[in-house]
């Protein structure tokens, strides 16, 4: 059923390019050619995506629930920046590309064996396309119950339609892994709740250098334990306690509202939980993002670097959409960056 209440389903197909590193694409036999003409081109990988929209006029969408331009963007410049590199290089800190670009830094070969946290997952899409680049772990957070409810229903969808594994983990928790024919093994994709809300500063209570106030996390570890039978994908540690290697998020801050929290909250995990690195990719003129930039230069002494979206990276994901219900792009490609976030 496509209606629940005032709300209506609508399904939508993120269609890219086959990238050799990928786990979600049609099964390739190891030693068939591809022509190089074709090249990866001629291969695709599809994740089928359920966004939530209002049918009445009244009720506004929770931004969490749809498909946005940013995430389509974001996996396309990271399917292309597959191909500049044509092979994975084990521990690169940058790509086959000799011109510094954003396809150099923030690229498919970097995550190769790395813990990823995707903030602000939503529908899922970007963290699911990069579980298929060759990370190691994946976990999308978002925090409303409702969009965590479909983050959960696309993440079990796409492994159930295209492929997974069920292996039992230490202690017997069931862990998911997505199935690969590549050499890079497994991805452990899963899903958790994450309020930016509890990382923000608090000058009363220093429980960490960079003065965050944590989530209580005996309660934590109660609101997980209680859904650790529902389901397997489900992180079932402390969302608050990962170690990512590196933090991702598209379309992260689009009010003044929550600029703080975004701010904060990357800081977190690049000064307190290990992160080398976040990667941004946002339209910079939303309201309170320059807040947002501001306060990770002048309150965390955090450095960012700003780069501009390739053409042929826009012009892929305007084309990478087949949409049942609408989705067409309202913005061009000068409206979008990609920002690279490290410690000073």
């Amino acid at each position: 059923d496509n209606h629940v209440e005032n709300y209506v389903y609508e399904w939508n197909s993120l269609v890219l390019p086959f990238a050799k590193n990928n786990i979600f694409s049609n099964a390739v036999d190891e030693d068939e050619h591809i022509d190089e003409q074709e090249g990866a081109l001629a291969m695709t990988t599809t994740l089928q995506l359920r966004s939530v929209r209002s049918n009445v006029a009244l009720l506004e969408s929770h931004v969490g629930e749809e498909l946005w331009d940013a995430a389509k963007i974001f996996c396309a410049h990271l399917c292309l920046s597959t191909h500049d590199e044509r092979t994975a290089m084990n521990d690169a800190t940058t790509c086959a590309r000799t011109d510094v670009t954003a396809r150099t830094i923030a690229c498919a070969s970097r995550l190769k064996n790395k813990k990823v946290l995707e903030l602000g997952a939503g529908i899922g899409c970007l963290g699911m396309y990069v579980a298929t680049l060759g990370a190691s772990e994946v976990l999308c957070t978002d925090y409303d119950d409702e969009v965590l409810a479909n983050l959960r229903f696309n993440l079990r969808h796409n492994v159930t339609h295209m492929g997974a594994n069920i292996d039992a983990g230490e202690d017997g928790v069931v862990e998911r892994h997505l199935a690969t024919r590549n050499a890079f093994g497994h991805c452990t994709l899963q899903w958790a709740s994450l309020d930016w809300r509890h990382l923000t500063d608090d000058d009363e209570t220093m429980s960490s250098s960079s003065g965050i106030r944590l989530q209580d996390e005996k309660a934590t570890e109660d609101q997980t334990q209680s859904d650790h039978d529902e389901d397997s994908m489900k992180y079932h540690g402390n969302a608050y306690m990962y170690n990512p290697d590196i933090v991702i998020g598209s379309a992260l801050v689009y009010s003044a509202e929550g600029a703080m929290w975004c701010a904060d909250t990357i800081n977190y995990f690049l000064s307190e939980r290990g992160a080398k690195e976040a990667w941004v990719l946002q339209m910079p003129e939303r309201p309170g993002f320059d807040r947002c930039l501001m306060r990770l230069e002048q309150k965390w002494g955090l450095e960012y670097e700003k780069y501009n979206i390739d053409d042929d990276v826009f012009q892929l994901a305007v084309n990478s959409v087949g949409v049942t219900g609408g989705g067409k792009f309202a913005s061009d490609v000068d409206d979008f960056a990609l920002f690279i976030i490290r410690k000073g």
